[in-house]
């Protein structure tokens, strides 16, 4: 029984790192000449272009792309996430 409770504080421990961890991570992802940041709370936190980027776009390949590439980057940072939850949990399949 107290095995089972020196595990549950142990797991709430490592919950409580890595939301502190999550909130400090970034995530950088190149994609299509467009280059996003994204917080660990999928907060974008910077978007740059390649030099020439703009050169002979339409406004609707620009607007794809840019959406194509958040896509990406939230991609990247949810198996990053993944990973980390995967880890705390001991491989437990929490439904992330």
């Amino acid at each position: 029984m107290f095995g089972n409770i020196s595990k549950i504080l142990e797991m709430k421990k490592k919950a409580e790192e890595l939301k502190s961890s999550v909130a400090s991570m970034k995530v950088s992802k190149e994609y299509l000449g467009i280059q996003v940041v994204l917080t660990g709370l999928n907060k974008v936190d910077k978007i740059s272009f390649a030099e020439d980027f703009f050169t002979n776009k339409s406004k609707t390949e620009i607007e794809e792309q840019l959406n194509l590439a958040i896509h990406a980057a939230q991609e990247e940072l949810s198996e990053k996430l993944k990973a980390q939850f995967a880890e705390i949990s001991g491989g437990l399949d929490l439904g992330f």
